[in-house]
């Protein structure tokens, strides 16, 4: 694979395997074996197919190189919303637990951001997902009597990890489409060749032509 992907990548071997090609198939069927006229229309079908996959592979390389850029623009965005969620817990931590921690109404509150905010800890710490699985059950308890938060607060926060689940989701689509299976990896290495080979059948095929009508 990496001796083809090698060959493929460097236009003066794509060129000489073309050179070589266009040598051997007017040896094989201009000089040796010319093909009558209407055997050149069928050869039509046989450059125009290589023609087709050679389009197709540039067009997965095109969509693939596309779903990168996507990645790297989500995986921005991705971070910023978890810093808008990281930013949220450090400062109602330090609302409740620091500045207003003699007063017992706001106990409850320390309480729960303190239990939180070590949970997205754990969650930021895992690295075995592509992104850190920060989802809404992360504020489990938010509504449960003596949290102190306002209706608003509790939708800021619930905004936050709402847009991170979308963007997530989103990152992981393209991180998955711009990874090409072996299949896919093969097309786009070879589409170089087939594109040399439907060029010198074609030449070929407009010599032959040009021999049968002469």
């Amino acid at each position: 694979m990496d001796i083809i992907l090698d060959t493929a990548s460097d236009p003066v071997w794509v060129g000489i395997i073309f050179i070589i090609l266009l040598f051997i198939l007017h040896l094989i069927f201009v000089v040796w074996h010319p093909l009558t006229a209407k055997q050149w229309k069928l050869a039509e079908y046989v450059w125009v197919g290589l023609a087709v996959l050679s389009t197709l592979g540039l067009v997965d390389e095109a969509r693939r190189y596309k779903a990168e850029l996507n990645a790297e623009t989500l995986l921005e965005a991705l971070e910023r919303d978890q810093r808008r969620i990281e930013n949220w817990f450090n400062v109602y931590q330090v609302f409740a637990c620091d500045e207003h921690a003699k007063e017992q109404r706001y106990e409850k509150l320390c309480n729960w951001i303190t239990l939180k905010s070590n949970d997205l800890a754990l969650i930021l710490d895992d690295t075995d997902d592509m992104a850190p699985d920060i989802r809404l059950n992360i504020l489990d308890g938010i509504e449960a009597p003596g949290v102190a938060l306002s209706p608003a607060e509790k939708q800021i926060v619930e905004n936050h990890v709402l847009h991170y689940g979308r963007t997530k989701a989103a990152y992981v689509d393209s991180v998955n489409i711009s990874r090409a299976s072996r299949v896919q990896r093969l097309l786009i290495t070879l589409a170089p060749i087939f594109f040399a080979m439907a060029l010198a059948l074609k030449m070929t095929k407009v010599t032959g032509e040009y021999r049968c009508y002469d």
